[in-house]
């Protein structure tokens, strides 16, 4: 059996009772009316009378809920090296049954594998995204989440075919099959996925993305959006708001005249809003480039896909 101080150094100062022997259990609740340790949960104790971080918290998720569990979601995903923060509720993938939880704990009863024993445990990185994809609270999050993760590298594109296709209940399957098959064409943001749905929607030749020029300084630049029309090929830059702050505005601006004297010309750009909630704007330029006549047809001229 592991000591208790060695448990205390490993669950970041959590401890569960079941980890205790009943004098140490009766020693806790002592220093915790003694204003010396805290209770976090019925079941759990922090050797500390300061509030519990997120951390403390997501190893009092686990304990509470016993042998067997583990975190997942979003919360798994950020401790598998997701760049975002841990959050409320901590989602628990758990085996047996719970009571007396907190509000800031939810269980999940699902079947997957835990591909960590970790600090603290939770599922691997690909059920974990896929259960973040699923209890998002909008379809904009979960693909957020899943376009991210995937630009991260953290998880195979192949292996979560792989796992979805062993799914066909799974919520948002769909969209999310959709935007990993835009990930693997090129697309590496929201804004990508938008403008590609734009395009299809509205019988505009998909562009090919991101490609990759360099400016007159030798930096690389990878440009979003590449359309062969017929008056020649033109590049589009979606924008999210972040681009109005100075320092992006500045940076824009470098990029801009360093591909101009290179020679690539200029670029249309586009906000992220104008494309996902008022696209008629960059409709009305695309046919202007493809020859109004046949887009109003819907009989666009296909763009030339690029060689590998």
């Amino acid at each position: 059996m592991v000591a208790m101080n060695e448990l205390l150094r490993i669950q970041q100062g959590v401890i569960a009772t079941r980890q205790m022997t009943k004098t140490q259990r009766g020693q806790a609740k002592r220093l915790v009316r003694a204003e010396s340790w805290r209770e976090i949960t019925p079941k759990t104790f922090l050797a500390s009378p300061a509030n519990p971080t997120l951390e403390q918290l997501a190893w009092a998720a686990v304990l509470h809920c016993g042998e067997g569990a583990a975190l997942g979601g979003h919360n798994a995903l950020v401790l598998h090296g997701w760049t975002d923060k841990l959050q409320k509720p901590f989602d628990v993938v758990y085996p047996t049954r719970v009571r007396d939880r907190p509000q800031w704990l939810r269980l999940r009863r699902v079947h997957c594998e835990i591909g960590s024993l970790g600090s603290p445990p939770r599922v691997n990185a690909h059920d974990a995204l896929l259960q973040a994809v699923a209890w998002a609270r909008s379809e904009r999050e979960a693909l957020c989440i899943e376009l991210s993760a995937l630009q991260q590298r953290l998880v195979s594109p192949q292996r979560l075919l792989e796992l979805v296709e062993l799914r066909p209940r799974m919520k948002r399957r769909a969209v999310f099959l959709e935007a990993l098959d835009d990930f693997r064409g090129g697309a590496q943001s929201l804004n990508e996925l938008d403008l590609g749905r734009v395009c299809r929607s509205n019988g505009i030749p998909e562009p090919v993305r991101q490609v990759r020029v360099y400016d007159a300084y030798g930096t690389p630049r990878a440009m979003d959006a590449e359309f062969a029309t017929p008056a020649g090929v033109i590049h589009v830059e979606v924008e999210g708001l972040q681009h109005l702050d100075p320092v992006f505005w500045f940076a824009d601006l470098r990029r801009h005249n360093g591909l101009v004297l290179k020679g690539q010309g200029g670029y249309l750009r586009y906000s992220s809003w104008t494309i996902n909630h008022d696209p008629e704007e960059f409709l009305r330029d695309m046919r202007l480039l493809y020859g109004s006549d046949s887009a109003a047809s819907g009989s666009m001229i296909q763009a030339e896909p690029k060689p590998a």
